[in-house]
């Protein structure tokens, strides 16, 4: 029931009973005082959570850092901020770069043309000329002074000139006047100077933050841990030479606090005048030769050296790179300087992919550019310099949504464009309105459509430049480095991430990482912490890896000055831990590598592949053995811009009797062969005696025949040791690379019958094999090989796999 104030008539407040009329003052009174309530409390409450803020980032950073507890947020924060990982820059006098020996000319930007129907990037009024001797660099002047040229680069010690003309040409000019000048007695070889655009092979990204050295990898230092890092320096005081290392990379931080260069890098562009400045290069720097022991930022791993760099940003014009630049580059950090370590983490990205699927125009760069930098570096070789290369293997196996690393087919009215694939990120850029992109005109109202059609990824590595080199003695100066990823760690027992035991959870090769039989090996390559411009970062990818292989090849130096360059790479590749991949790679171990190369010396390079043949002669002296020949062949056919694939095998059991290595008269083999190839059924029976091989077909048709095949035939598997490259050897398993061109007249028959195929052209072929531990005969060998033919009137290339079991 409602009151009424007795005063005024007013109906009361239920709640308090006041009047609004006579009581006014004291309602005001009261609801003031409640909010000066309210405010001490919510200033208490802002109070309490300023303390329990600062005090928990103190517990939580004191677990981290302790490494007591894991939260990957709370690192992931800290890092993707900028926190705790900024650096200050330091001037320092630093000497200018020398140019002793050699004389650079940079090309220009306007005359790198493109040549659309052999798909040859190339500088039109340039050419590269060797010769025989400086004596004879007279001759070269007044030669190239009859048709307009004029000596403008040099390196006089190996009589490699750059020429300039005075005028233009197009490659099929061009090819005319070296094709003459080729044909002079002094001349050793002519070339353009071919161009080609350069990648750094990472993939940015900011996770963790960790610094606490475990015997379990993880945080931000895992890499060199997961390689025993610690345990390699404990033999500080044997690295007693001073070891100068070389990088070749987009562009150094000559004021980074945690790096220190003998001398400006060669080309490093003026700072100030970089719109687009890149850490690549300084990122890879740190983590071979940051600062040890000097309380800042990282360690790394090389500790006794000299750091040299040369930036192919500056070198080059316009964004390629140019054969010429490229070998003075090597020049100026090898012979100029006696660099024993180039550390090459680039690549060529949109040429790798185009050449792996098939693009006669990339194949045809490729081959130039390999060509053109395989020679220069023999000349090097041959010259007794002492050195060894790490390239990375490149990033593009699984690509995921990486834009970087997307293309997609041109149209076929598209007759300009030398290449088959057109860069997707390239693409984009244009529509964004960014210059330098014009040349997607014709593409500008399909972007939907062409999303519809990207492709990428699966890309092997043998498609690189350095990879594609033939000559033995050079790939064994050249490691391939792919990536491994840390799958991280976990805890058990323990309380919401506190406390507990922890476990690593161990590694694997990278997704992204390229593979292949030319990737000699796979080092740390995710989550690397290194330098970067004013600061520390965290990258990914292959270029991460290849520094960690250069460091440790500093090391090996660095405790035994005598060792050769070669023997180098066989410590690094046999000193390895794990078996990963199918293709089984190693994954660096620092402390292994240091320690075998203490007492390592050249006479074990002489018995590495002794230990296959001598494998092999302790099987057949035997007498007699049991072989079972498993092959698989992935072969696609070409027909136009179409292909057809096709899968075949084949099964070889055979009994080998009457073996003997001076008198192979009484030799006898009987087997059976079955096949499927293009979906044909084979079967023969063969028999071997007196220097013939008989057959009976039992499928598709019965028939006979016979071939006469020299004695030499049945021992195929006993490759000249000249043509032999890349040997590595681990515990009881042995593999390396034989030039197929090394092959004698008998075992390229051999192989042409394993493959089926008469007409049958292949390159070098990856051998790896397993030695019986008690016996110490050959137990298993498996070739791999690809190889071009002619099938029914159509190209057709196919990938092989042999795989002997021997008993």
């Amino acid at each position: 029931m409602d009151k009424y104030c007795v005063k005024c008539g007013a109906r009361l407040n239920e709640t308090t009973g006041m009047c609004p009329n006579c009581d006014a003052e004291k309602i005001k009174r009261r609801k003031h005082t409640g909010r000066q309530k309210i405010c001490r409390f919510l200033k208490k409450l802002f109070l309490f959570l300023i303390v329990f803020v600062i005090l928990a980032g103190v517990v939580i950073g004191s677990l981290l850092y302790f490494d007591i507890a894991d939260f990957p947020v709370i690192e992931k924060f800290l890092n993707q901020n900028k926190i705790l990982n900024y650096a200050e820059d330091v001037k320092r006098d630093i000497p200018e770069t020398s140019f002793s020996g050699f004389t650079v000319y940079q090309s220009s930007e306007a005359n790198i043309s493109v040549d659309t129907e052999q798909g040859t990037t190339f500088v039109n009024n340039e050419m590269l000329v060797t010769i025989d001797s400086s004596e004879n660099k007279q001759n070269l002047e007044s030669y190239i002074s009859k048709i307009g040229g004029k000596i403008v680069g040099e390196i006089p010690e190996l009589a490699d000139y750059q020429i300039l003309f005075d005028k233009e040409y197009t490659i099929r000019e061009l090819q005319a006047i070296l094709t003459e000048i080729n044909e002079q007695a002094w001349v050793v070889s002519a070339t353009p100077n071919y161009c080609i655009k350069m990648d750094s092979q990472y993939i940015p990204n900011d996770k963790k933050w960790s610094h606490i050295w475990e015997d379990v990898p993880d945080g931000i230092n895992w890499g060199l841990e997961a390689i025993d890092m610690e345990e390699a320096w404990d033999y500080q005081d044997d690295m007693t030479t001073t070891v100068n290392i070389g990088v070749i990379d987009s562009m150094f931080d000559m004021q980074h606090e945690d790096l220190i260069f003998a001398e400006m890098p060669l080309g490093n562009p003026v700072e100030k005048k970089i719109k687009n400045w890149d850490d690549h290069g300084t990122h890879v720097a740190g983590t071979i030769a940051a600062t040890t022991d000097n309380k800042k930022g990282i360690a790394g791993i090389s500790v006794n050296h000299n750091l040299y760099g040369a930036s192919y940003s500056g070198l080059g014009a316009g964004g390629y790179n140019t054969l010429q630049s490229t070998k003075i580059a090597f020049y100026y950090l090898i012979a100029a300087n006696n660099c024993s370590v180039i550390n090459m983490s680039i690549g060529m990205d949109h040429l790798e992919f185009e050449a792996s699927r098939g693009g006669l125009a990339a194949i045809n760069i490729l081959n130039n550019l390999s060509s053109g930098i395989e020679d220069f570096l023999r000349t090097l070789i041959d010259k007794d310099y002492q050195f060894l290369i790490c390239k990375s293997a490149g990033n593009q196996n699984e690509i995921g949504e990486n834009l970087k690393y997307q293309y997609f087919r041109k149209d076929e009215s598209d007759t300009e464009y030398p290449y088959e694939y057109y860069r997707y990120e390239d693409y984009l850029k244009y529509l964004k309105g960014e210059k330098g992109y014009e040349y997607f005109e014709k593409y500008k109202d399909k972007k939907e459509e062409i999303e519809s059609r990207l492709e990428g990824g699966n890309v092997d590595a043998k498609y690189g430049i350095f990879s594609a080199i033939t000559d033995s003695e050079v790939r064994n100066r050249i490691i391939i480095v792919g990536a491994a990823e840390n799958l991280g760690t976990h805890r058990e027992g323990g309380f919401l991430g506190i406390g507990g035991t922890k476990i690593h959870d161990g590694y694997r090769v990278a997704a992204d990482s390229q593979c292949g039989q030319c990737v000699d090996i796979i080092a740390p390559g995710t989550d690397i912490y290194s330098t970067v411009k004013s600061g520390y970062e965290e990258r990914s990818g292959t270029s991460m890896a290849t520094p960690h292989v250069s460091g440790v090849a500093g090391l090996i130096f660095s405790v035994n000055p005598n060792v050769k360059a070669e023997d180098v790479k066989k410590i690094i590749c046999s000193s390895t831990t794990g078996n990963y991949g199918k293709e089984g790679y190693g994954l660096l171990n620092a402390k292994n590598a240091v320690e075998k190369a203490l007492n390592y010396t050249s006479d074990e390079k002489e018995t590495e592949f002794q230990l296959y043949v001598n494998a092999c002669k302790k099987l057949m002296e035997s007498g007699s053995w049991h072989e079972h020949m498993k092959m698989t062949m992935d072969m696609k056919m070409k027909s136009d811009r179409a292909s057809a694939k096709y899968k075949g095998k084949a099964e070889i059991n055979a009994n080998v009797a009457g073996y003997e290595e001076d008198n192979l008269s009484g030799l006898t083999i009987a087997g059976e062969y079955e096949a499927k190839i293009m979906n044909q059924e084979i079967k023969f029976q063969m028999n071997y005696a007196d220097g013939k091989i008989k057959y009976t077909t039992i499928e598709p048709e019965n028939s006979t025949g016979e071939m006469e095949v020299d004695e030499s035939f049945l021992e195929f598997y006993l490759f000249d040791e000249e043509g032999i490259s890349n040997v590595k050897v681990k515990d009881n398993e042995i593999s390396f690379i034989v030039n197929g061109e090394s092959l004698d007249e008998n075992r390229v028959l051999a192989i042409k019958m394993i493959g089926g195929i008469s007409n049958l052209n292949y390159g070098d072929i990856f051998v790896r094999a397993k030695i019986n531990e008690s016996t110490g005969k050959l137990e298993t060998m498996c070739m791999q090989f690809q190889a071009e033919f002619q099938y029914q009137g159509h190209d057709a290339d196919a990938e092989y796999q042999v795989e002997y079991l021997l008993s």
